[in-house]
């Protein structure tokens, strides 16, 4: 049985040769809602295409989440690469029409103004009133949903440009959860990541500094990503169940953080795709 030890010394550093593979690929095009599960996915200057292009903010400009509106993991967006389209379902009884955008037609947008996203102040523009009109009446509350600016040098994520975990990971935290016999629903999804790998022990990648995946993509670890309540919703049904949250900072706690996977900075100049299946090697 391996002792629980503190996050940041969880494990040493294994062999370069690990035979860590990637197993997951979501992306997130509105920021708290569903994700989008792709076996490929192309890469940008911000992170995934589109992943967190979007975020919904209330009346006061002020950005919506999880932590205040569960239910928001019923809003289902899809996107078509091939048609430039997003499609947006919502799993709520008596669900509106889909909306779709075109993504084609260039800026889908009514007027630009600075949004406060978590604790910052960021550029965004208002999509026409239509379509926030459809989003507040899913989920009962006035609201907007608002585009990134052209060419961002970041998405609507909270920190970093993507987000990395292992199901080893996942799995280790289910076992734990198990012994504390909690019926808890808990699966990638809960931790929202953009790539899940697999094949490596958990919490293996806060060894790491640096990494390629696939032929091409090379990303440096910009740290770990210190988890909020939002893991304790179910993203199948919007219910909560806070002893996610209070497992995991039993055995993931680092110094007032709560980490669990890391995130990926882009090391390229030119962009790629990455795929479900491409091999990770460590290189630092």
């Amino acid at each position: 049985v391996t002792k629980d030890v503190p996050a940041k010394s969880f494990y040493t550093e294994r062999s370069k040769d690990s035979a860590a593979n990637v197993v997951g690929i979501y992306v997130y095009p509105i920021k708290s809602c569903a994700g989008i599960c792709a076996k490929s996915w192309p890469l940008n200057s911000s992170g995934f295409l589109y992943d967190r292009n979007w975020v919904l903010v209330d009346s006061e400009g002020e950005s919506l989440d999880q932590k205040k509106i569960p239910k928001m993991c019923l809003i289902v967006p899809d996107i078509n690469l091939s048609t430039q389209t997003m499609t947006i379902r919502a799993r709520i009884l008596n669900p509106p029409e889909p909306l779709k955008i075109n993504l084609s037609f260039g800026r889908n947008t009514k007027e630009s103004d600075m949004f406060r996203i978590c604790d910052r102040l960021q550029p965004g523009e208002s999509m026409c009133r239509d379509v926030s009109f459809w989003f507040s009446s899913v989920l009962g509350i006035q609201c907007r949903l608002i585009q990134n600016i052209p060419n961002p040098k970041r998405s609507f994520a909270n920190r970093g440009q993507l987000l990395m975990i292992s199901r080893s990971s996942v799995r280790w935290l289910k076992e734990k959860l198990e012994e504390s016999e909690h019926d808890c629903h808990v699966d990638d999804g809960s931790f929202r990541a953009n790539i899940v790998l697999d094949g490596c022990q958990p919490h293996e990648e806060d060894s790491w500094s640096t990494v390629c995946i696939g032929d091409t993509a090379k990303f440096q670890i910009a740290g770990p990503c210190n988890r909020c309540p939002m893991v304790n919703v179910n993203q199948n049904t919007g219910e909560q169940n806070r002893n996610i949250l209070l497992a995991l900072a039993k055995y993931r706690r680092c110094n007032s953080h709560i980490n669990f996977g890391q995130f990926l900075s882009i090391q390229n100049r030119f962009f790629t795709s990455i795929s479900v299946g491409n091999p990770v090697k460590i290189i630092k």
